[in-house]
């Protein structure tokens, strides 16, 4: 497998404060998306991004990076993990 792409989960408690800071201090300006517990930060140009995180209440655990794979029918895959065919 091989990425396309590779954003950073960072783990916030307050995240309009931390989006203030992403945004002020680094001009991420662009919300890719928004799910009141997670919020996709770019660059202007989409090459810098980074994803806020508070707490994924569908998971047992929250993600620290995500992969994003283009599969062969045009559509992107987001891995957040796997499991080892061995284990």
């Amino acid at each position: 497998m091989k990425p396309t792409g590779i954003t950073a989960n960072l783990s916030v408690a307050d995240q309009a404060e931390a989006r203030d800071f992403y945004v002020g201090f680094l001009g991420l300006s662009v919300e890719g998306f928004n799910l009141g517990w997670v919020v996709n930060l770019q660059s202007p140009d989409g090459r810098a991004v980074v994803q806020l995180v508070t707490r994924d209440a569908t998971s047992p655990v929250d993600s620290v990076i995500s992969v994003h794979v283009g599969a062969p029918d045009g559509n992107v895959v987001n891995i957040v993990s796997h499991k080892d065919e061995d284990g």
